[in-house]
This record gives structure tokens, sequence and C-alpha cells, in this order.
């Protein structure tokens, strides 16, 4: 029994070896017989690929076909990598062409620039085009002088007068009307005291010395930072003289008005440190006289003149601070009638003084 057992079992163990064989085998061949269909199919992709190309060709030869081989499409991956670049290269070319060009134009500006002539200005607080309609104004106030000289065949009329006051006003505007020429207004007036010498008695003491000018200015000439300009003007003086009431044995102090028409020369010059100096000189020429009390007055001039220095300091916003010293000489003989009585003489007259000056420019 067991004898047949176990060579059943055996009979069974080399019937699973050789079924176990035959499929390895079978698997095998079918391995080795597989690789026909392969070569069919590539030749059958390489015929596909052929007549796609040769109706691609016939439509457009432009246009390539949608489905191309491995080395048609490193061909067109080459040929637009190749366009690209060629694009940024060109736009960087042209850009640094046309950057060149502005730096060209730019350092050509620089050249005419500061190549280009500074043309005349008026005042040189002023920009180089100055506005035809710029308005100037200022005021000052300081220390006056004035030293009053009469001689007369009376004398009761004669003496030497001084006074020293801080009373001094002034008052000035410029208007612009074009790049060299200008209206220039100022208004002085000066309160002082005459002071009775022995017998001498006065009607009053206070005295009141007022004068008006307007100027035309005409810029002559215009040299860097220097210019040169001729003032041609309208003045109005007021002046005192000592006149006799015989009647009230009292001597009047009257007042007397003088016009005179004025020729002169300023000089300015601008600092870059935003500092202006200026002088001035006028000669003026008396062509009426008049007394303001009614009487009859003649006037002989000898020689009047007025004339001033200056510094001044310009800010930014348009306002101006300066120091200025003006002199002002009147020198004329008269000839006083009143009622019956007339009166000869002469006189001098000179008023210095120093101002403190506040201006603003506006555009």
């Amino acid at each position: 029994m067991l004898k047949d057992i176990f060579f059943k079992k055996n009979i069974s163990y080399v019937f699973l070896f050789f079924t176990s064989l035959l499929f390895i085998l079978s698997s095998c061949s079918k391995n080795e017989k597989n690789p026909e269909p392969k070569t069919i199919e590539k030749q059958d992709f390489k015929t596909k690929l052929s007549t796609q190309q040769a109706s691609f060709e016939q439509k457009d030869n432009t246009h390539p076909p949608e489905s191309i081989s491995t080395k048609s499409q490193t061909s067109h991956i080459k040929q637009r990598v190749f366009k690209n670049v060629y694009r940024k290269l060109t736009s960087d070319s042209t850009q640094h062409i046309s950057t060149h060009n502005l730096s060209i134009s730019s350092q050509n500006k620089d050249r005419q620039f500061f190549s280009k002539k500074e043309e005349p200005i008026l005042d040189p607080s002023c920009s180089d085009e100055a506005s035809l309609h710029q308005f100037s104004f200022w005021i000052g106030s300081g220390f006056n002088y004035l030293n009053y000289i009469q001689t007369s065949t009376s004398e009761t009329e004669s003496g030497n007068f001084s006074d020293q006051t801080l009373s001094a006003i002034s008052i000035g505007a410029d208007v612009h009307i074009s790049n060299k020429s200008k209206f220039d207004f100022q208004y002085n007036q000066v309160s002082g005291k005459i002071s009775t010498q022995g017998e001498t008695t006065l009607d009053k003491t206070d005295l009141v010395r007022k004068s008006v000018a307007i100027d035309f200015q005409y810029l002559l000439l215009q040299k860097e930072q220097n210019s040169y300009t001729l003032l041609f003007g309208l003045n109005e003086h007021h002046v005192p003289i000592l006149s006799t009431d015989n009647e009230k044995s009292l001597v009047n102090l009257l007042d007397n008005q003088l016009l005179t028409a004025s020729f002169g020369v300023k000089y300015k010059r601008k600092h870059k440190s935003h500092f202006n100096y200026e002088a001035s000189l006028n000669y003026q020429k008396l062509f009426a006289a008049k007394s303001l009390n009614g009487h009859n007055l003649q006037i002989n001039p000898k020689f009047i003149f007025d004339g001033s220095l200056g510094v001044s300091r310009y800010f930014d916003s348009g306002f101006y601070l300066g120091l200025y010293w003006s002199i002002q000489s009147i020198d004329f003989e008269y000839e006083l009638t009143r009622l019956s009585n007339t009166s000869k003489g002469s006189q001098s007259i000179l008023d210095s003084n120093i101002q403190l000056r506040l201006g603003w420019d506006i555009l």
C-alpha cells in the first residue's frame, strides 16, 4: 500500500514538472515570433510619414506638418530660438542707438545752454527774461541830517540852521515796461526844526522837507554782472525861505516849490551771493519855481544834484533788505517880493540820510 501511494505521488510530481516545462517552452516560442509585427508597424509608420509629407508639400510648402519627426522638431525649435535671439539683438541695438542719440542731443543742448550769452537785464534781482509787468515796491526809514544856510540883505532873514532827526521816511516803486526800460517813483519826507538865533523870531519852527522824483530808466549797457542805466526824470522840491513881515515884526517860514528836470547815470552790480550794489548820480536843471504862500518868487539856480549809494540782499521769496545812503544839494539865488517889500539872498541846502529799506518784487 505504501509503495502504491508513493508511486502515485511521484507520478503526480513528474506530471506537474512536464506540464510546467511545456508552458515555459510555449511562452518562449511566442516571444520569438512576435518581432515580425514590430517591423511591420515601423514600415507602416514610415510609409504614413512619407505620404503626409508629400501631401503637405503639395498644399503649402511654408507650413510644416502637424506630426513631424524629432529632427524636424529640433530644426524648427532652432529656427524659433534664432528668431527670438535676432529680435532681441535688434531691439537692444535700436534701443542703444536711440539712447545714444538722446545722450548726444542732451549734450548738444547743454552746450547750447552754457554757450548761450546772457541777455541784458534791467534789474539784477530779475531773471534773464524779465516780465513786462513786473512791479517792485519798497519803504525805508532812517537817520537824516539837514544843513540849511540862508544869507539875505536883512539881518533877521540870515542864519545857519542844522538839524539831525530820525524821522526820514521814503517810499518807492518800480514798474517795468520792457527788458530795458522802467519807470521809478520816489517820495521822501523829512521833519525837523529850525532854531532861532539872536533877535530872529519865527512864526513857526517846524520844518517839513518833501521831494518827489519820477524817473524813466533805460538800460544802456549790460556786461556780465554789471549794468549801466541812463536816468531821465522830473523832480519836485519843497524848500523853506525866511521872509520878514514888517507889519507884524515877525519872520515867516515860507514854503516854496521848485520843479527840475534831471539827467543821470546809475550803476548796478549783481553779486553771486544775492547781494546787489548800486550807485547813482543826477544833475538837475530848474525850469519853474513858485511860492506856495502867494508871493512873487524868482529863482536863479546855481547847482542842484543828488546821488545815492546802496547795498541790498535779495531773497528767493522776492523780498530784499538794503542799506542806502543818499545826498541832495540845492544852491540858488532868490528874489522874493511880498506887498511892497523885496528881499534878495541866496540859499544852500544839504540833505543827507541813511536808510534801511525793505522791498518786494512782484511778478
